[in-house]
């Protein structure tokens, strides 16, 4: 009977990657719980022969629950694979410590998708830690460095993303060191090279930024062109966006737009070969192609691309909603403020109050991942009534997402202020509107206190 369980544990479990290849991904985790749940029974009864078989079940079950999108569920579960693979490492480091390694890397994108930024931190520092000892323990092994390579761009990522970036610079810099030292770590000195664009952009640094991000797509492109590789496309597509938005920031608004026009061809060819793993990267492209157009003038093409990204979401939500809806939502609210850009005030209204309900459904569910969504669609929902005249309302909307911000900000100042500065502004408009001129006085005075202490901090 136990031999029996087993294969049929592993007929389950294959079942489960051949549903996750065809994106039938409901059936691939209801496939692969009842293999784990099998599993667990024997475990139980034999964990010397099972616990490794367990472990690597785990890891499947964690992500089929993430690709459905059931957030806390998958938390629950890489959790427990990192507490399997803790004991494994501690008997035979030599064998589980890259296994634990990469279950930890898991923990942190789940604690990434719920927001808990803090706690994904405190992970992937972690994870640094396990890899400079595997390279102190390895000197000249290439897999090896290379894993630290990427953990330290994975902490860098993390210090950025709560507003520490000034530290992020340290990780990745040293990345970039141990890449160039490599010599032959091309595509990961490119991608990390594109990081120390990012985070040298958002200090202002900006012909620095630009400096990077363009030796990385100098970098990808011969190597993306030689083996016609997708991944390879897809960093430099991702590349070429990053080359926009710093070009933009130096004023070069024609060589930007040339940057993403070949980012948006690259995942047009992308989606056409394989449609299931590049059309969310089409949008995505589109949506940033849409701002540029419209940051220089161009707004009936920026509205033609932006409903071309919103139909491209729609499609994607309707196969996966708990997934792309709120990048559906992202990308209604660019359409909305193409709309109102051109006079189409009834039409924007609209689009913006379908992009506050799907948000406002993502908060039900998940308030800590999604409350940032939301107080900008709100954000955009009050300019959109502004325009419509409806004055009242707009106030009341924009309140909230002052108070929604004011929240935000309240745990994490260096992400949300800047938001928060914005949408007083807004709120000092609007309440000088209805005649309410003595709180639009001390909503301009909260702005100018903050903008000061931004400057300060900049």
């Amino acid at each position: 009977m136990l031999i029996s369980s087993n294969e049929y544990s592993r007929v389950l479990e294959d079942l489960s990657g051949r549903m996750s290849y065809m994106h039938r991904y409901e059936d691939a985790t209801e496939a692969i719980q009842d293999a784990t749940d099998l599993y667990r029974e024997l475990t139980g009864h034999h964990p010397p022969v099972f616990d490794a078989r367990l472990a690597l079940l785990l890891k499947q079950l964690s992500k089929c629950l993430a690709d459905v999108c059931r957030r806390d569920k998958a938390l629950e579960v890489a959790q427990e694979l990192v507490d399997a693979y803790r004991q494994l490492a501690a008997d035979q480091p030599t064998i589980f410590t890259a296994d634990l390694v990469k279950s930890l890397i898991d923990l942190s994108y789940c604690l990434d998708e719920l927001g808990h930024l803090e706690h994904r931190l405190e992970v992937y520092q972690q994870v640094v830690d396990l890899n400079r000892q595997r390279a102190a323990d390895q000197p000249g092994v290439f897999m090896a460095e290379s894993d630290l390579t990427m953990s330290l761009s994975g902490l860098a990522h993390c210090l950025s993303s709560l507003g520490r970036t000034e530290q992020a610079l340290e990780p990745i810099r040293e990345a970039i060191y141990l890449d160039r030292r490599a010599s032959g770590n091309h595509a990961c000195l490119a991608l990390h090279l594109e990081s120390l664009s990012e985070n040298l952009g958002k200090l202002g640094r900006r012909e620095e930024s630009l400096e990077a991000i363009q030796e990385a797509v100098n970098i990808c492109r011969p190597l993306a062109t030689a083996r016609s590789h997708s991944p390879l496309r897809d960093h430099l597509a991702t590349m070429l966006l990053s080359l926009s938005s710093s070009l933009i920031n130096i004023g070069e608004q024609d060589q930007a737009l040339q940057a993403i026009h070949e980012a948006v061809d690259l995942y047009r060819q992308l989606a056409a070969e394989q449609p299931a793993d590049f059309r969310g990267s089409l949008a995505r492209s589109l949506k940033n192609l849409s701002s540029r157009l419209s940051d220089i003038g161009h707004r009936e093409r920026a509205l033609s691309i932006a409903q071309e990204a919103v139909d491209l979401y729609r499609q994607l939500a309707a196969d996966r909603p708990a997934v792309f809806n709120v990048n559906l939502g992202d990308s209604l609210c660019d359409l909305a403020f193409q709309l109102s850009k051109i006079g189409r005030r009834a039409q924007s209204l609209e689009v913006i109050r379908e992009a506050v309900d799907l948000h406002r459904q993502l908060v039900a569910d998940w308030p800590s991942a999604f409350n940032p969504d939301l107080a900008r669609s709100l954000s955009r929902f009050s300019c959109c009534l502004s325009d419509a005249g409806h004055r009242e309302h707009a106030l009341e909307v924009c309140q909230e997402a002052v108070d929604l911000y004011r929240k935000l900000a309240m745990h994490r100042p260096a992400l949300h202020n800047a938001n928060l500065a914005s949408v007083l502004n807004k709120l000092s408009y609007c309440l000088t509107s209805v005649g309410k001129h003595r709180h639009a006085l001390e909503a301009a005075q909260e702005e100018v206190v903050l903008r000061q202490q931004l400057a300060a901090e900049s």
